[in-house]
């Protein structure tokens, strides 16, 4: 069956399955009771194998002229070996190769469809299963790896065998789910000497280009751009940088964590930029994990996938917000870590629980600093009376060499009635810019009657976006009387999702319109704002306890 014109004009892979679909009707092979059972949607899965091999064989622009193919995979993904692999033979048909193709892989698990009579009408073969042992001996035209899993390590031996072949001059190419899941496996890779790279660009100079975009990738627009299966094709290179240990550490740390939580995306996409938060005038970026960071003022969000709002997860000191590299592959270890950071859930079920824990106290033995300040946000987060205390113990263990086990330990002092040994940890942590620490710094302030350094502390944080300060501003404002000036605090405050902040402001407008205070327009205004925040709020708990 010739497919070629209907491979290169097609735009996604649905365009692609309805072209085939209509070309079986013109097998004679093909009986009326096999096609039948195919629609568009179900045969999406099928063509897009076949597309994916296609794809890269026209990129690397191989000589289809005079023989067969011999094409390796490194595949155990679901869509890949459907019926033993038999569907990416029909990359002969998109490519109308008239020598076929002879295809390989490193063993896999046989998965069978109901496809697969029709696989065996049209004569499509099955991948040939060989040993690693044997293709590193074998000629390849071409090696496709799908999927890689670099990250959890189950797949360093192909990282090596994938490494060997392409020293010895076979193209190997690397499909992955989206730009960021392309990202992580390049870093994976780079302990072997090489990293994946974009088509026409080493991943450490430039972002994702069209050349490296699948279209036909099966993803929810049906383009594949913004992730799915076989979204995104890269090229293996000889790793023109080094990153770090603890960076790869970093980004691996952060991809088997949002495996395990199954972090559904927010409304944006990694290094994207989210419009229209807290009235137009924040700006964040898309990180991992659903997570997004405000770059002026470091406050880190969450969102809710099914109300559409935003929560505040976490807040980066000052020094952290001076950074945000501007190329995706220099971010990703970036995020990663402030993920880590502002680690907000952990899986309830005791196996998944259990896996967290472990992978955060390995890269916390690794030496990845916040692997250990996620360890113990997750112990806090189990709420047990020995979760807790296996938190602090990590706090204590860090000390004051990061922030947020400096600031921890602080608040365990306090509870301690050790007020002086808690002030010079608190210092610490709001020296490193910190706006939680500068912010509870104020607080202590003031209730020691340093009231002048608290305010100006206060002023501080709520500078950079602490919700908890302006909600404290906006308190001893109402105790001066300034009304006005409360208000803004107190807006300020709400509007980071702070619950106090909203209910004090709510009861400030009314009791400021029964007593004639202020402007009655702008009062209203301002309590129809406060109605609609709430309204989110309302919705976000119910998400949460749904």
């Amino acid at each position: 069956m010739n497919l070629k014109p209907a491979f290169e004009t097609s735009k996604n892979v649905r365009d692609l399955s309805a072209a085939w679909i209509k070309g079986l009707a013109k097998v004679p092979a093909v009986t009326p009771e096999l096609a039948k059972q195919l629609t568009v949607e179900g045969a999406v899965s099928l063509v897009a194998p076949g597309a994916m091999l296609a794809k890269a064989i026209q990129l690397e622009a191989l000589d289809t002229t005079s023989k067969a193919l011999k094409v390796l995979f490194f595949c155990q993904d679901t869509i890949s070996i459907m019926d033993g692999g038999r569907w990416i033979n029909l990359a002969a048909d998109f490519l109308e190769l008239g020598h076929g193709l002879e295809l390989f892989s490193i063993g896999h698990t046989e998965f069978k469809s109901s496809g697969e009579p029709l696989a065996q009408c049209l004569g499509l073969k099955p991948l040939q299963v060989i040993s690693a042992a044997d293709a590193e001996n074998l000629h390849w035209d071409m090696v496709i790896w799908v999927h890689p899993k670099l990250e959890g390590r189950e797949d360093q031996h192909l990282a090596k065998l994938a490494a060997s072949l392409h020293a010895g001059g076979v193209p190997v190419y690397g499909v992955m789910y989206n730009e960021l899941d392309a990202v992580t496996q390049s870093y994976c890779m780079s302990p072997t000497g090489y990293m994946f790279e974009w088509i026409d660009a080493p991943m450490h100079i430039a972002d994702m280009s069209e050349r490296s975009v699948n279209r036909h990738g099966i993803s929810l627009n049906g383009m594949g751009i913004e992730g799915g299966w076989g979204a995104v094709i890269t090229r293996l290179g000889k790793a023109a940088i080094t990153p770090s240990a603890l960076e790869v550490e970093s980004v691996a740390t952060a991809a088997v964590l949002e495996s395990l939580l199954g972090i559904q995306g927010g409304n944006w996409s990694f290094g994207a930029t989210v419009a229209g938060v807290r009235f137009g005038k924040v700006v964040p970026v898309g990180l991992h994990g659903n997570v997004a960071v405000d770059p002026q003022t470091g406050v880190l969000y969450k969102h809710c996938h099914l109300t559409g709002t935003l929560k505040q997860v976490g807040h980066l000191p000052q020094d952290e917000t001076a950074y945000p590299p501007r190329l995706k592959f220099h971010l990703a270890p970036w995020s990663a870590r402030l993920y880590l950071l502002a680690l907000y859930e952990v899986p309830r079920e005791d196996g998944k629980h259990r896996q967290v824990l472990e992978l955060l106290n390995k890269s916390s033995e690794a030496g990845l600093v916040e692997g250990g300040i996620a360890l113990a946000r997750a112990h806090e987060l189990s709420g047990t009376s020995s979760s807790t205390h296996a938190a602090h113990q990590i706090y204590e263990s860090l000390s004051t060499s990061h922030y947020m086990a400096a600031y921890a330990i602080a608040h365990q002092r306090l509870e301690e009635g050790q007020y002086s040994a808690a002030v010079p940890l608190f210092l610490v942590a709001a020296d490193a810019g910190y706006p939680a620490a500068i912010s509870d710094l104020g607080v202590l302030m003031i209730e020691n009657d340093r009231t002048s350094i608290g305010v100006s502390l206060l002023m501080e944080a709520a500078g950079l976006g602490d919700a908890e300060a302006s909600f404290r501003l906006g308190e001893h404002k109402l105790s001066q009387s300034l009304f006005n000036d409360a208000l803004g605090h107190l807006r300020d405050a709400w509007s980071h999702g702070h619950v106090q902040a909203l209910e004090v402001a709510e009861w400030l407008c009314n009791e400021m319109l029964a007593q004639g205070l202020g402007s009655r327009g702008k009062l209203k205004r301002e309590l129809k704002d406060i109605d609609a925040f709430n309204r989110k709020l309302e919705r976000y708990r119910q998400e949460e306890l749904g």
